[in-house]
């Protein structure tokens, strides 16, 4: 292999990497599929009903424990289905997924989400072959 001669001077290590795994997260899809990641269930324990409410303008979601539950999350793999709050977030101009990080607010008693909204990854250029065109025949 052909070494280059490189200025390593010029160069900057990457930064470290953070995990994802480590932050309680919620994905939203647009068919209303809710999931909370792993970290999330394990800082949920067992709690799997709660009260769900969303901002106004979608950006944050509160899920309060116990308290008059419209939500719950499967015990196995942290999944909901709300394909009315998926339809609204939509409305209100929001692309999927959505994801919200999520921290316990202890004066509320209540887990906390801000969006972080995902943006759609970037449209592939597909090559397209130029139309030929027809002759057309002269009537005569």
């Amino acid at each position: 292999m052909n070494h280059l001669s490189l200025d390593l001077s010029m160069f900057r290590p990457f930064p470290p990497q953070r995990s994802i795994h480590a932050v309680p997260r919620l994905s939203i899809n647009e068919k209303g599929d809710l999931a909370m990641n792993a970290a999330f269930r394990k800082q949920v324990g067992t709690t799997r009903d709660f009260q769900g409410l969303y901002a106004e303008n979608g950006n944050q979601l509160i899920l309060i424990p116990g308290e008059k539950p419209n939500i719950h999350f499967s015990n196995a793999s942290g999944t909901a289905k709300n394909r009315a709050l998926a339809e609204i977030l939509k409305g209100l101009g929001y692309r999927f997924p959505i994801l919200y990080r999520f921290a316990w607010s202890e004066a509320d008693k209540a887990w906390v989400g801000s969006s972080q909204e995902m943006s759609p990854p970037p449209e592939i250029a597909v090559p397209v072959k130029p139309r030929r065109k027809r002759q057309r025949k002269e009537a005569l």
